[in-house]
């Protein structure tokens, strides 16, 4: 009971305080950075700026709203997230970023749109030319590249010993930003198994090739890539030791090791299954610091890719 009267009183003080808040008594006006802002929904989190214009002698504060903008409006909570609709601008700063973080549904859809408001300021007042920010939300599943990104559960077969125990682990596959020379060519695959360990270094280049006249996705698992660098084999602090930083380069085990070409997979129609062919299995031939290939890190055959759905 002492504790409970402790912390009543805590959020009286705490109340009391806000009641009690200075804010700037200078003209100034807040405003959105921007009136429009275009996003795809594969972007993770980012920021709009709230803009102070005028004079500050104290901090203001500041609360937006979200409305509605068109019939395909973004729902929050479902299509997106806001970190926070309050904010406090000390005296000498002059932007604030609003957070939101977009979801990425891999469903092809129309693009969805909603309009942040700035509906409150304490300190300032509210401009009446742009005091709203109009946001898209654009479909990044309709571009066979870019709905690859995301979560996979991966299943192969670890074949380095006999007993041949199926494996599971996920990975990150992450498009390149459009205008990067690998964008629509290549993904990166974060996040690996390695000998009965999951290492989140570990980076695997998955090709990709699309055909516009078919429709249709190939894939391959890049050979001859570094996939971990500066990887201490050795259990020693000795820099000397030609194991102590060593590189992986990732392989395909036939008859020898092979480092050119790559290890195909076959997607499925819905794009959320890739099954690589079997028969080849997936090396990651280790070389010390002389450049002397020393022992592999795995050898996994048969390896299926399963998309995570949210």
């Amino acid at each position: 009971m002492k504790h409970l009267c402790a912390l009543l009183l805590l959020c009286a003080l705490c109340a009391s305080c806000q009641k009690g808040d200075t804010y700037n008594t200078a003209p100034s006006t807040v405003q959105m950075g921007t009136a429009t802002y275009t996003f795809k929904e594969s972007k993770g989190i980012f920021r709009i700026p709230i803009s102070v214009a005028g004079e500050q002698n104290g901090p203001i504060r500041v609360e937006i709203a979200v409305t509605a903008s068109s019939s395909q409006t973004a729902i929050e909570d479902q299509h997106f997230y806001i970190t926070s609709k309050t904010f406090y601008i000390p005296a000498d700063k002059q932007t604030v970023n609003i957070e939101i973080w977009a979801i990425d549904d891999h469903t092809i859809n129309a693009d969805r749109t909603f309009t942040l408001q700035i509906v409150h300021a304490n300190g300032a007042e509210i401009s009446t030319t742009q005091s709203t920010c109009h946001v898209t939300l654009l479909d990044n599943d309709q571009i066979p590249y870019e709905s690859l990104q995301g979560i996979w559960n991966v299943e192969a077969t670890d074949v380095s010993g006999d007993d041949y125990t199926r494996q599971t682990w996920q990975t990150h596959v992450t498009p390149y930003d459009e205008g990067d020379t690998h964008y629509g060519k290549q993904l990166a695959m974060r996040g690996w198994m390695a000998n009965g360990y999951e290492y989140d270094f570990i980076t695997m280049p998955l090709n990709f090739r699309y055909n516009q006249q078919t429709g249709t996705v190939s894939l391959g698992i890049a050979l001859g890539e570094t996939i971990a660098d500066s990887i201490n084999f050795s259990g020693t602090t000795d820099a000397s030791d030609p194991d102590f930083l060593c590189h992986v380069v990732s392989a395909g085990l036939s008859t020898t090791y092979l480092t050119k070409g790559e290890i195909t997979g076959h997607i499925n129609p819905t794009g959320d299954t890739i099954v690589f062919e079997a028969g080849m299995p997936l090396t990651g031939i280790i070389y010390n610091s002389q450049g002397k290939s020393t022992a592999t890190w795995m050898e996994q055959d048969s390896i299926i890719m399963t998309m995570k759905k949210f």
